[in-house]
């Protein structure tokens, strides 16, 4: 099957909502005591007084937190948007996602007397499109992917994230805070990553620049949308146009005769007729989908319950507390091995394309353009990777790579506890700490990272799937809400033994992906749940 230029061009413009998504979880940190001096001057003109220290910690963590509430909310609206628009909505809500960016950086620029109206937007800016992201844009790279690539580009939506995070994600300097002992005072470093650098965009003068920065790749979906195909599944089966599902079949392939293809949409298609359609509630009630619908929520609980964002939102100060002089550049590190191991992924992705795919000149150069664009890496050596070397994922398969990366993240979560509580007896303990917390974050690249964000598309069919990806969503969501509420009052409660509680959870999602979770590798969404109803 020949990779053409279209279904490159599809797939990054896809991504790219990801990569916005994965910016805006972390830029929002850059700017907080700009925003936190805002507020008070709105109190102070409004109640002639500064605003009490209660009140603006609950403003700023509410400015925070509402992009988790806004995922849980959102996330219902999948399926109602993809059947209304097309899966391939995605890039075209991460386009409004943009604009929404785009409105609140010129809300910066407004005159005074409209600053106070433009608060509320920039809130609401970050509640819409949270949960929309997470589920479309997997919804449409599962959907026009080949079988044989369904897993490995899957990947892509999480290595997008983890890049944007990168590009963006910062705690400003001097914010009094306390974490595991650590006592930060004013002027202290928190944790940045590189566009939030005081010396790049994280300045006073500099930061409305930074959460502005997403105009880049709006304009670029906004350029490459048009020239996107929506999904010949969706065309054929929901829509029932199969002149344009086949249209878009040759387009993404390359092919002339797709029969073969449209024939195994027929052939879904008519299952999907026979049966009723699907809500939320039935996919709990029905004894054909609960199994799998539990397995999707402990697929998405095992991402944000594993500890991640723990890691990386407390990074400086476990670095700190084992006694590493540069912890903000460690923290740095953390980052670019989250980012490094995803994009191994994605190299041995291309290695395989450039084997096994006909490629023309044009769709060569714009697969190695896109590389370098996502992942801002250099990529002149790709070609001397080995072509034999096959794809991870899709040589492992998504139910061992899971569970090698829950199964390490456990053992260096209980390593990483140990080291920070033998740390004041043993000084060389601070080494092992800080390797424990670099492999926390490779293993987590490995398994609960990328597979949970498409697990559920390839456990159900196209009736009850946009359903599904609202219940996965919305659990994943609620989870990354409880744990950014709660890490910091437990950490302070339990010290450097916290990560014993992420330890018992990771243990617990690797024993129930080892007797419960199937092995979807190769396999097309009929024989999928066609096991399912074998067990």
């Amino acid at each position: 099957q020949a990779v053409t230029g279209t279904f490159v061009l599809s797939v990054f413009t896809a991504v790219l909502g990801s990569l916005q998504f994965g910016y805006n979880i972390g830029v929002i940190n850059a700017p907080q005591k700009r925003i936190e001096a805002e507020y008070n001057a709105t109190w102070i003109h409004r109640y002639g007084e500064p605003i009490p220290a209660g009140t603006l910690t609950s403003l700023w963590s509410l400015s925070v937190a509402i992009f988790s509430i806004g995922g849980m909310l959102s996330s219902f609206c999948v399926g109602f948007v993809s059947e209304w628009l097309g899966s391939s909505v995605a890039p075209f809500e991460m386009m409004i996602l943009g604009r929404f960016i785009i409105g609140a950086y010129c809300g910066g620029c407004l005159p005074d007397e409209w600053k106070d109206c433009d608060r509320g937007g920039v809130l609401i800016r970050r509640v819409l499109p949270a949960g929309l992201a997470s589920g479309l844009t997997p919804m449409y790279v599962g959907e026009i992917a080949p079988t044989s690539l369904r897993g490995a580009l899957g990947t892509l939506h999480q290595l997008a994230i983890v890049t944007g995070i990168l590009i963006a994600q910062v705690r400003p300097r001097g914010r009094s805070n306390q974490t595991f002992g650590v006592v930060f005072e004013p002027g202290m470093s928190l944790p940045v990553q590189i566009l939030g650098l005081e010396e790049l965009l994280g300045s006073e003068d500099l930061w409305p620049i930074l959460l502005g920065v997403t105009v880049v790749p709006t304009v670029l979906q906004m350029s490459f949308l048009p020239f996107c195909p929506e999904s010949p599944r969706f065309l054929y089966i929901v829509r029932c146009q199969e002149h344009q599902a086949k249209r878009g079949l040759k387009r993404l392939t390359g092919r002339l005769d797709v029969g073969d293809m449209l024939a195994e949409m027929k052939e879904e298609k008519r299952k999907m007729e026979m049966e009723r359609k699907v809500s939320i509630l039935e996919l709990f009630r029905s004894p054909a989908y609960r199994q799998p619908m539990v397995i999707s929520i402990l697929l998405q609980l095992s991402q944000q319950l594993s500890g991640i964002n723990a890691i990386f939102y407390y990074s400086t100060s476990i670095f700190m507390k084992a006694g590493v002089q540069s912890p903000v550049y460690a923290t740095i590190g953390a980052g670019v091995v989250n980012c490094a191991f995803t994009v191994v992924s994605v190299i041995r992705l291309i290695s395989t394309w450039l084997k096994c795919a006909t490629l023309t000149r044009d769709s060569s150069k714009m697969t190695i353009s896109i590389f370098c664009v996502v992942n801002c890496n250099p990529v002149a050596n790709v070609r001397s990777f080995p072509s034999s070397q096959l794809f991870l994922i899709e040589r492992m398969g998504r139910r061992t790579l899971h569970m090698i990366g829950l199964g390490g993240m456990c053992a260096c979560a209980v390593v990483m506890t140990a080291a920070l509580a033998l740390l004041d007896s043993v000084p060389w303990m601070s080494y092992i700490s800080m390797l424990s917390i670099y492999s926390f974050v490779a293993f987590f690249e490995v398994g609960p990272g990328p597979i949970p964000w498409f697990f559920v598309a390839e456990l159900f069919s196209q009736g009850p799937r946009p359903a599904a990806m609202a219940v996965a969503g919305f659990c994943n969501w609620t989870a990354n809400f409880i744990v950014g509420m709660c890490f910091q009052y437990v950490a302070n409660l339990c010290g450097p033994y916290v990560f014993l509680i992420f330890a018992a959870l990771l243990l617990f999602f690797l024993i129930f992906t080892f007797f419960r979770v199937p092995e979807t590798r190769g396999k097309t969404f009929d024989q999928i749940a066609a096991d399912f109803h074998r067990r």
